[in-house]
Formats: structure tokens, sequence, C-alpha cells
């Protein structure tokens, strides 16, 4: 805990004021050069990152960024300033100076780092193929799990063809969606059990640490998603690829009416119909941005969406 500040008034944790001063005055340096950048300094940056990302989730999506850009790299070299990195830099600035001018969304509450502060309340077991995902949502009360519904996304705009390299983005995909699905359904989803059989999905959503560039846009309306809708707690319960049939195949577009008769635990509940088309088009691991002004534009896509329906 040394750094951050504890409010007992809000029951939250922030980042020390000196400490946020110094990581700006060190993102802005960046920001007041392009060319080149230090390994050395990207690692300081990276490690001031991966600090305060336990404290601003925003954060975790581009930390990753940054390490990944100093991959390999002798330290005392200098690796290109890409429009892109030079970009994150910037976010940073902004997610620091955030975590002090509004803690209550950009600081993390005491509950969130103890889940029996948090029981369960959500479980959302899911699978995906290239061309859909689909998943059941239950409520769980005392351990006792109810069905909700099901619901089926069609992931063929994403256009992942038979590239196996989209297969744990499309399953992470779903989850996310999945997610947003539920609150839209009115269900409370700041403590959420995530079952599925993409071993490395659900390490992306337990422990918020993402690796490689493809799931980066996902990845942010996830953290955003736990921001704005105040998800506390996420645990992850691996399910077998022979054990995962009921979301394999609605995953595979198998009709819903046909999903209940292989399945009698399922009859009688409804297929949600929620519209998820453009959260689907966020997550999009191809979407390129040719300047600042699209890459701002893309948070605020990110931030109106999710904020819909979601009480202040």
């Amino acid at each position: 805990m040394i750094g951050f500040t504890m409010d007992l008034d809000t029951q939250r944790v922030s980042i020390a004021e000196k400490n946020v001063l110094r990581a700006i005055f060190g993102f802005f340096l960046v920001g007041e050069r392009r060319g080149t950048i230090a390994v050395r300094t990207l690692e300081r940056l990276a490690s001031w990152g991966s600090r305060y990302s336990i404290i601003c989730v925003l954060m975790v999506p581009f930390t990753s960024v940054l390490y990944a850009a100093q991959a390999g790299r002798n330290r005392n070299a200098s690796v290109p300033l890409t429009d892109d990195l030079w970009r994150i830099c910037r976010l940073f600035q902004a997610l620091l100076a955030l975590s002090m001018v509004d803690e209550t969304r950009f600081a993390r509450s005491f509950s969130s780092f103890d889940g029996a502060l948090c029981p369960l309340g959500l479980c959302i077991e899911f699978d995906a193929s290239l061309s859909g995902g689909g998943g059941l949502i239950f409520t769980i009360l005392n351990g006792v799990e109810t069905l909700v519904g099901a619901f089926i996304i069609d992931l063929l705009p994403l256009q992942f063809g038979s590239d196996a390299q989209y297969q744990n983005c499309a399953e992470f995909i779903t989850a996310v969606v999945g997610i947003r699905i539920a609150r839209n359904r009115g269900l409370d989803v700041r403590s959420i059990l995530l079952r599925g059989d993409s071993v490395t999905a659900l390490q992306w959503a337990e422990t918020g640490h993402f690796r490689g560039t493809r799931v980066t846009q996902a990845a942010c309306v996830y953290v955003f998603q736990a921001a704005i809708c105040g998800i506390e707690r996420v645990e992850t319960f691996h399910l077998g690829k022979e054990v995962n049939t009921r979301a394999d195949d609605l995953s595979r577009n198998v009709p819903w009416k046909e999903v209940q008769e292989r399945y009698k635990e399922l009859r009688g509940a409804p297929l949600l119909q929620t519209e998820t088309a453009e959260l689907i088009k966020l997550c999009d691991p191809k979407r390129k941005f040719g300047n600042d002004a699209e890459f701002a534009e893309e948070w605020g896509k990110i931030m109106r969406l999710l904020e819909e329906g979601t009480p202040s």
C-alpha cells in the first residue's frame, strides 16, 4: 500500500498525489518529443503503468503496449515513438489526472480487494467460434444458480475467417458482450463468475493482464465496462470442451429451440434479444486509427455506448 491513499469517507483507494504528479510529468516529457524513445524511459513508464493500473483499471490494456514496445530491446537502445505509442502516453496523462479529479470512478473501492465482501451474484457460461458466440446467463443467490436466459451474437462482421489466431479474441469478445447483455437486462454485474473453455480468455478476464495486440480493442471495452458498471470481482471456472456443449451449440448458430430440446434444464428460458452489433464492432482487433481525432472519437464511442442505461 506504499504510495497509495486510503479514504475512509469514500471507501476507496487512490494513488498518492506526489506519485501521480511524478508519473504525469514523466509521461508529459514523452509528449514533447517525436521520433524515438529510450528503452530505459519505456521501462520506467511501463513500471508506473503496471503499478498504478492496480488502482485505475482503465490503464490495464495500455500498460501491455508499453511493455511490448521494449520487448527484446537492449536497455541502452531507443525505439521508434510510433503514433500509437505516443497516443497511449497521452492517455496515461489523462487517466492519471482523472484518478485524482474523480476518485469515485477512477479509483478502487475497498471491497474490490476482498472477494468475500462482494459475493458472486451472476454467472455467464460462454463459448465462441470464429463466426459467432453464445452463452447462458444465471443469477446466483446463496450459491444456487437460476437461469435467466441465453444469448447468441454474430461475429461474422469481424471477418475472422478461418484464422485460428483470433479464436481467443472471439471467446473474450463473447464474454464482454455477455456482461453487457446482462447489464442491459438490469442484472447486478458487480460480482461475476465466468465459465468457458478458453483458458486464455478466462485469464484475461480474471487477471486483467492482456497479451498481444489482437485483444487490445476488446480489452479497452472490458475495462471501461468494469469501471462504468462498477464491476468489483471477476472469478473464472474452466470448462473442458467436452463439457461446455451448451454454449458451444449456441456459438455455432444451432437454433435455440433445438438447443432446448437437447438440454432439458434450458426449457422455458428465453433467448435474450439485445442490440450488440455496435459493441462488437468496437471490439474489432483490426481497427486502425489514422489520427488523434479518430482515436479520441473511438474512446468517446465506447464510453457513450457503455453508459447507455447505466445509472449514474
